[in-house]
């Protein structure tokens, strides 16, 4: 499920992610530069995926030049800045459990090999619809996410072999 051209991307960022966790970088880090990283990432969206036709077609090329490698750069900066900004945001101010977040937190590692395909379905059902693209945008978002959860909870977990490896 994982997109060939991004799987350096992904080992480099689980390495990392283990070399944070045992050097308590995310306890350690201030929230100040927490929200530093938070502010660019958010930017980055905003001029990538809302400035419309701002975003210089040479980025957007494919193939081994210097487009490409700067958009793979702008977008490597894009989630460091998101994970570590997002990952503050939630230790500063959205930090507690209850019975539905610990509910939702014991299934989310399934929900993470299960969204893919759970939001193709909804992509080729919701396709042929006569509504907006960003109505079927939301549509996908929400059901999957809804989807998703169900079927780790309520399927997943049923299974014998399965639970066990939770």
């Amino acid at each position: 499920q994982a997109e060939f051209a991004h799987v350096p991307q992904y080992v480099s960022f689980f390495c990392l992610g283990i070399m944070a966790y045992h050097r308590k970088w995310f306890l350690t880090l201030s929230a100040r530069v927490g929200y530093i990283w938070l502010i660019i990432g958010v930017l980055i969206v905003t001029i990538l995926y809302f400035g419309g036709n701002t975003v210089d077609p040479f980025l957007l090329k494919g193939g081994q030049n210097f487009g490409s490698l700067t958009r793979s750069l702008i977008e490597t900066l894009l989630c460091i800045s998101l994970v570590i900004g997002l990952l503050i945001l939630f230790r500063e101010k959205i930090n507690g459990t209850n019975r539905w977040s610990k509910m939702l937190s014991n299934n989310v590692f399934v929900v993470y090999f299960l969204h893919v395909p759970v939001v193709v379905f909804l992509q080729y059902t919701l396709n042929d619809l006569p509504i907006s693209v960003w109505t079927k945008f939301l549509m996908t978002t929400f059901l999957g996410i809804i989807l998703s959860f169900l079927l780790s909870h309520f399927v997943w977990r049923k299974i014998p072999y399965l639970k066990k490896m939770m």
